[in-house]
């Protein structure tokens, strides 16, 4: 595991460059939240074709990360004037999870390529999508050999045998397939479990075994009354005689009202 130094004596702010004593200069520490995770972003794409590069970044860059702080209180609950339910997904759950949805239930999130993003933000409204790739990001590229680990240890390499490097150098850009590498380092991210929810489409299949899982933050002790997030993975109807597999990530809330008052979006 990569040590990320805790003291650096700085002259110029991690982001801008600029003259600087502190890790920010004035102008950086006084940009709002969504601009400040921007910019920050688009440090780490200047080293985009280059993981070492990255990585040197990610540690220069690293104390500046809880500028603003992640947020103490996910949403968890189904909220019928903010969120729509997938119906596609929630027929998914229905016929092929033990998950009643009389109690739970997935929710549409917009589906271009950073659906796992777009879920994390049902949870976390006040984060954006370029704070939580950013995150990600310095995630893995600080923590290398822990994801690198755990990526064989779970048997994830059967799910998608990606390098934590490549796979790093392909979410800097927008719109690309995440998977099991960023959930996991999206737990720690957030500092929440995740439970992965993958329906049972397929006779006999891994991924169910390897995908219906709890991914835990690295290095946190949890109390027993902590409740993970919920994430499934959904996508189209299974075709005759193709093996199914997912194409998108939804939210799965909990239900405190009755089903007949839910707004539904078919597509």
């Amino acid at each position: 595991m990569m040590a990320v130094s805790e003291h650096i004596s700085r002259t110029t702010c991690a982001i801008c460059e600029l003259r600087s004593s502190s890790v920010l200069c004035d102008a950086c520490e006084s940009e709002t939240r969504g601009d400040f995770y921007l910019l920050l972003l688009t440090r780490f794409k200047d080293e985009g074709n280059d993981f070492f590069g990255l990585q040197a970044r990610c540690i220069d860059i690293h104390d500046a990360f809880d500028h603003y702080p992640i947020p103490d209180i996910p949403v968890t609950s189904f909220d019928q004037s903010v969120h729509t339910v997938d119906e596609r997904a929630k027929e998914l759950l229905e016929e092929h999870t033990m998950i009643s949805t009389e109690e739970m239930i997935p929710i549409e999130v917009a589906g271009d390529g950073d659906c796992l993003f777009h879920t994390l933000r049902t949870f976390y409204s006040a984060m954006t999508i370029d704070e939580l790739r950013a995150r990600c990001i310095d995630e893995l590229c600080t923590h290398e050999q822990y994801y690198e680990t755990i990526n064989v240890e779970m048997n994830f390499d059967l799910v998608d045998d990606e390098s934590v490097q490549d796979h790093v150098l392909r979410i800097i850009n927008n719109q690309q397939y995440t998977g099991v590498l960023t959930f996991a380092a999206l737990s720690t991210v957030i500092g929440q479990p995740i439970e992965s929810i993958y329906p049972s489409l397929n006779s006999d299949d891994e991924y169910c075994e390897v995908l219906n899982t709890a991914f835990i933050p690295q290095s946190k002790e949890l109390s027993s009354a902590e409740m993970a997030l919920h994430i499934m993975w959904s996508g189209p109807e299974k075709e005759m005689d193709r093996i199914w597999r997912p194409n998108h990530f939804t939210p799965v809330l909990s239900v405190r009202q009755p089903s007949s008052v839910i707004k539904t979006t078919n597509h």
